[in-house]
């Protein structure tokens, strides 16, 4: 069976460095290279233009003053991304994403002249997810064209964001929960995960206890980091690239401070780790309506022999947008369908992970 080809891989801290994949009119890009970031234009011109009102226009309100623009409400960002970046791996129409893995396996003994020569072996396995495809599309009529148009509005344009949005929206919900019923797992669900880490209790263990000091918080968080180094055969260190991801409504905790220095519990996670953090509003309720923090190290394939992905884990998506039809809509105008296809996250190297239950009595 072939491996599933990776075309691009954007990692977490790029992505939060860069911000999202934009193109600027004047960038000079071939089709076809866009395919690498997950992105596939068939024929996405539009039918309709789609310029603002002619000079001259006078709207049916004269008297109300209108600021220039258009405002967009705004949206969840897509945590996933900031979390374990994104991989453009196989193509759509792909059943499934597998990765090989292989365990060495040899037991040394005494030597002897007359005895028998031991053999090392290994045991292959695969690691198999399953791709989900969402669907989604728009349409607008000529007239409904022509008015938005008139009003500053570039209907088609503005359709066609919410599409990518709805689209990224449940590849990022994904990439957390994976999907029911099929082989697709997401961060907080992935088997391949260490079990959750004992849950303090007691006055002060609560993060968001008002009784939580920062003694409480450091020594969580060395729990969790020394998880990793037995996990890793002591491999790491604290020169080691993390990420610590904390639940929406928890950045208060990280200016708890330390009594006799003053220090806050970021400043000390920063100075004596290089360290990540992340606020992540899917830790919410996340596990047995609980909030999870994680603690995982970045590029954890320095410290093996793989041949696979530096990556500790992988957002497998094959396409972030894929137009399959565009075209005449019903009564002429416009008419878009586009997918999305993702396999969740795989976990490359469960060893590197440590989480932590933070809320409850």
């Amino acid at each position: 069976m072939r491996n599933s080809k990776v075309y691009s891989h954007i990692s977490a801290r790029d992505v939060v460095k860069n911000g999202s994949f934009k193109l600027n009119p004047k960038d000079n890009i071939a089709l076809d290279s866009l395919k690498q970031f997950g992105v596939d234009i068939v024929a996405m011109d539009s039918l309709l233009g789609g310029g603002v009102g002619g000079a001259g226009y006078v709207s049916g309100e004269p008297l109300i003053a209108r600021l220039n623009g258009i405002l967009t409400a705004v949206t969840p960002k897509r945590s996933i991304d900031e979390l374990v970046g994104v991989s453009t791996v196989g193509s759509w129409g792909d059943e499934e994403v597998q990765v090989q893995m292989e365990e060495l396996a040899g037991e040394p003994v005494l030597y002897g002249d007359n005895t028998q020569i031991p053999l090392a072996d290994f045991v292959t396995t695969q690691a198999r997810r399953q791709m989900v495809d969402f669907e989604l599309g728009f349409q607008i009529g000529i007239k409904e064209d022509y008015r938005l148009n008139k009003d500053g509005y570039n209907g088609t344009e503005s359709k066609r964001r919410a599409v990518t949005n709805a689209l990224d929206v449940a590849r990022n919900q994904v990439g957390f929960t994976g999907f029911a019923n099929r082989k697709t797992y997401g961060l907080l669900n992935d088997p391949s995960l260490p079990a959750v880490l004992v849950k303090s209790t007691g006055s002060g263990k609560v993060w968001l206890d008002g009784a939580t000091t920062f003694d409480n918080l450091v020594t969580d968080f060395i729990l969790m980091y020394n998880a990793i180094e037995t996990q890793s055969g002591a491999n790491i260190s604290t020169d080691t690239k993390l990420c610590f991801a904390i639940p929406s409504g928890y950045a208060g905790v990280l200016t708890k401070a330390q009594a006799q220095t003053g220090k806050t519990f970021k400043e000390w996670v920063t100075e004596n780790y290089n360290v990540r953090i992340a606020v992540i509003p899917e830790f919410r309720n996340a596990i047995g309506n609980e909030d999870v923090v994680y603690l995982f190290v970045e590029e954890a394939g320095i410290y093996d022999e793989s041949t696979v992905e530096n990556s500790t884990v992988i957002q497998a998506v094959q396409e972030r947008y894929k137009v399959i039809y565009s075209g005449e809509g019903d009564k002429g105008g416009y008419k878009e369908d586009a997918i999305n296809s993702t396999a969740g996250v795989l976990i490359l190297r469960p060893w590197a992970f440590a989480r932590k239950i933070v809320s409850g009595s």
